[in-house]
C-alpha cells in the first residue's frame, strides 16, 4: 500500500524455510544460470501475517555459508567498527519521539514524529528532522529509515545523511533539490559499503526549500500529501522484488525472485546497505551482473503550493494496514484539533491497533500558509 505498484506486482508471503535453500542456491554452481520467478497470488488479504515472529532478514553470505561454499568477503570487518559514526543519542534510545511540536518560521511548517516497537523485539526504524539555512535559505530534511538485519544502517542514516545532503548543497548550490538529494543518496550508500557497515535499511525522505520539495525513496517505506482540497498525492515509488521492472533488473543481476523475495530471503529490491547483496562488487563480483539489492534512489521533484495541508512519511510498518487515503482521513480531523507531535503519536499506536506486527515510524509534515 501507499505507493501504486505496478500492475503485476503482489505481496510477499512468508519465505521458504532454509532447508529448501539448496533448490535455490543450484544455479550459482554452474555457469548457466535459469533464474526463477514463483508466481504468487494477488490478493492482498493471502499476505497478512500469518505469525508474530519477526521476519529475519539474511545476507548472501549466510545463505552460501548454508550450502559448504565459503567465500571470503572483502568486506569484512569487525562489527565494532561503525560504532564510532553512530549518534550516542540515538544509541541510547528505543525511540527518540519528539516531545512537542516544532516550529519552522523559516520553512514555515510545524512538525512531529513518533515510533514504537509494536510486537518486534527491537526498534530497527530510525528518523532524522533537521533544518539549517544555507545560501541564505532556509531548507529542510526529514527521513524515516526502516532497519532490516539490525539498526547498523538505519543509525547511521539518521546521524549523517541530513548532513551529507546540506553539505552538497553548501558546496554546489547550482543543481536542482531534487538531484542534490539522490547524489547525497549515493553518497551515502557507498560509504556504508566502503565503511562495511551491516544489516540494510529502506528510506524515505523529504527536503523543502522555500516553494519547493524534493521526495526520493529506497525500497518500500512511503510518503504522502494531503491537499486542502482533499486530494491524497502518493509521492513516491515502491521497490520490491515483485514488481516487474525491479523482477526484470534482479534476474538480468543473475538472480532469482522466490516466494516475493530475492533468493526467497529479503522483500525489498532497493535499500541502503545489504553490502553483500551490491553484487556488482566484492566477493560476488564475478557471479552475478550487477547488484541484487539496488542503492540507486527514485526521486522527485515537486512545487509547493498554498493547496498543499500535510505530507505523511512512513514506514511499511504503517502502509501495511493503512491506504494512503485511509492513513490521510485518519489524519486530516486530528490535526484540525491537536497537536503535530500528539497526532503522530496517534498514527502508530492506530497501527499497532490495526494489527501491524512491525516497527511502525511516521513524521509528520504541516504547512502554513
Amino acid at each position: 500500500m501507499g505507493c501504486k505498484p505496478s500492475s503485476a506486482d503482489v505481496s510477499e508471503p512468508v519465505r521458504r524455510p532454509s532447508n529448501e535453500l539448496h533448490e535455490l542456491l543450484e544455479p550459482l554452481r554452474v555457469r548457466e544460470h535459469t533464474p526463477h520467478v514463483s508466481r504468487m497470488p494477488t490478493s492482498h488479504a493471502s499476505v497478512k501475517p500469518t505469525s508474530k515472529e519477526p521476519r529475519k532478514h539474511r545476507d548472501v553470505m549466510s545463505i552460501f555459508a548454508e550450502q559448504g561454499m565459503i567465500l571470503d568477503s572483502v568486506h569484512s570487518t569487525p562489527t565494532s567498527s561503525s560504532s564510532a559514526l553512530l549518534s550516542p543519542s540515538l544509541m541510547q534510545q528505543e525511540s527518540d519521539d519528539m516531545t512537542r511540536d516544532t516550529f519552522s518560521s523559516d520553512l514555515k511548517v510545524t512538525y512531529g514524529a513518533a515510533s514504537v516497537t509494536g510486537q518486534r523485539n527491537v526498534n530497527e526504524d530510525r528518523h532524522t528532522a533537521e533544518t539549517s539555512v544555507i545560501h541564505d535559505k532556509p531548507i529542510g530534511f526529514f527521513g524515516v529509515f526502516d532497519g532490516h538485519g539490525g539498526s547498523k544502517v538505519s543509525e547511521y542514516l539518521a546521524s549523517n545523511l541530513h548532513q551529507t545532503f546540506f553539505n552538497h548543497i553548501k558546496q554546489r548550490p547550482s543543481p536542482s533539490l531534487d538531484r542534490q538529494l539522490k547524489e547525497a543518496m549515493l553518497v551515502t550508500d557507498q560509504a556504508i559499503y566502503d565503511r562495511s557497515i551491516e544489516h540494510g535499511s529502506t528510506a524515505i525522505c523529504v527536503a523543502i526549500r522555500e516553494n519547493e520539495m524534493a521526495v526520493a525513496s529506497l525500497g518500500d517505506s512511503q510518503a504522502i500529501l494531503s491537499t486542502y482540497d482533499g486530494q491524497v498525492v502518493d509521492l513516491c515509488a515502491s521497490h520490491r522484488p515483485t514488481q516487474a521492472s525491479e523482477t526484470q533488473r534482479i534476474l538480468e543481476a543473475k538472480g532469482t525472485v522466490v516466494n516475493g523475495r530475492i533468493f526467497g530471503v529479503l522483500g525489498v529490491s532497493r535499500a541502503f546497505g545489504d553490502n553483500d547483496f551490491k553484487t556488482s562488487k566484492g566477493a560476488f563480483k564475478d557471479k552475478f551482473n550487477g547488484d541484487l539489492v539496488g542503492g540507486d534512489p527514485e526521486v522527485i521533484h515537486r512545487p509547493l503550493t498554498p493547496n498543499d495541508d500535510f505530507i505523511v512519511l512512513g514506514c511499511d510498518g504503517l502502509f501495511d494496514v493503512m491506504t494512503p487515503e485511509e492513513l490521510a482521513q485518519y489524519v486530516r480531523p486530528r490535526l484540525a484539533l491537536q497537536s503535530v507531535q500528539k497526532t503522530c503519536e496517534d498514527v502508530v499506536h492506530h497501527a499497532l491497533r490495526l494489527g501491524s506486527t512491525d516497527n511502525v515510524s511516521t513524521i509528520i509534515i504541516k504547512f502554513h500558509v
